[in-house]
């Protein structure tokens, strides 16, 4: 009778336990860079932001593109570059703002930290461009 409880119970603590594993870098990057390109969309559509996204390019983020650090550095200079103090301030850009910059952290100081160091190979117009 205990081995009928017990074995479930195992079973449960077991996936249990994989649930509360820490993310690693390269699906923490992948999840943000999602959340980024969500954030992006909502600012595009949104009323009260739409303004403020004339400014931002439209921006496609692969994680697994070599020159994502460098899309990731041009888009965090406008976010923080911004015109406008107003659009500055809004929530929803003040969190793009942290999300960029949390993304771009997490890939040029965690997952790559061996090749840090490393220029981007591609040319400047395939990979390293925003997408319009």
């Amino acid at each position: 009778m205990t081995l009928r409880v017990a074995a479930p119970l195992c079973l449960l603590a077991a996936v249990w336990m994989t649930e509360c594993a820490p993310p690693t870098c390269y699906s923490r990057a992948l999840s943000l860079s999602k959340e980024v390109m969500a954030l992006l969309e909502k600012i595009h559509t949104y009323q009260r932001t739409k303004t403020c996204a004339e400014v931002l390019p439209a921006i496609f983020i692969d994680v697994h593109n070599s020159c994502v650090t460098t899309k990731l550095r041009d888009l965090l200079y406008v976010l923080l570059n911004h015109p406008s103090q107003y659009c500055r301030e809004r929530p929803r850009m003040v969190l793009l703002k942290r999300k960029v910059q949390n993304l771009h952290t997490i890939i040029t100081r965690m997952c790559y930290r061996v090749r840090s160091n490393r220029l981007c190979s591609c040319s400047r117009h395939n990979c390293c461009s925003f997408l319009a």
